[in-house]
């Protein structure tokens, strides 16, 4: 029993992160509702998860809305921008399949590149808007930099992105308890494990 009530021992640790990532989630999906918030929320919640890995994480609740209420606007602009090249792109590769085959292949090239440096821009600028007040042109320019020079972090990233979407798209079983999980503690582990891949990356550049 020692184990489970022993705030030094790893399970009750382990117990602990579980339990703030699951009110993480909740808070998170609360301040995504209204949709157009989805920026500031998303920024939020990895300036929590980027103190997570830090181990400098205060009250959870005040911490999250703190961030939400100083990232607002560029946050929720951010979110916008985003959602918008994102719908831009959707309706591009639904329309790419009426191209002509030479067509087909020319405009996929130029629509795959366009897709691989959204999902770059998806997994990268939101946690640095977290950890650094930045331009909103700026800190793209600095996301997509920074990506280039650490492609090994950025591949696998990108490439994790693209095996879940895969296995939730091709199989309705893996997207109903993709949901599932999504809901109970989902977003937050995954902003967890991007702010434990990118804040290296991140870290390299900070004293220079």
């Amino acid at each position: 029993m020692n184990t489970f009530t022993n705030p030094e021992s790893k399970v009750y640790r382990l117990g602990g992160k579980l339990v703030d990532l699951f009110f993480l989630n909740i808070l998170f999906l609360l301040t995504s509702l209204p949709v157009i918030t989805l920026g500031a929320s998303t920024t939020a919640m990895f300036t929590v998860t980027m103190k997570m890995v830090d181990d400098s994480q205060g009250p959870l609740v005040k911490s999250y809305f703190k961030a939400f209420k100083d990232n607002f606007w560029r946050g929720t602009f951010t979110g916008v921008v985003l959602l918008a090249v994102g719908a831009v792109l959707y309706v591009g590769l639904h329309v790419l399949r009426m191209f002509p085959i030479l067509s087909f292949i020319i405009v996929g090239i130029a629509l795959l590149i366009a897709v691989i440096n959204y999902a770059v821009m998806l997994l990268f600028v939101f946690p640095y808007n977290a950890r650094y007040s930045d331009g909103f042109w700026h800190s793209f320019k600095v996301c997509w930099q920074m990506a280039l020079l650490n492609l090994k972090p950025t591949i696998g990233l990108v490439l994790g992105l693209a095996g879940v979407l895969a296995v939730i798209t091709l199989d309705s079983f893996y997207a109903i308890l993709a949901s599932y999980f999504l809901i109970v503690i989902g977003f937050s582990s995954v902003a967890l494990l991007i702010s434990s891949i990118v804040k290296p990356v991140f870290a390299q550049y900070e004293h220079k």
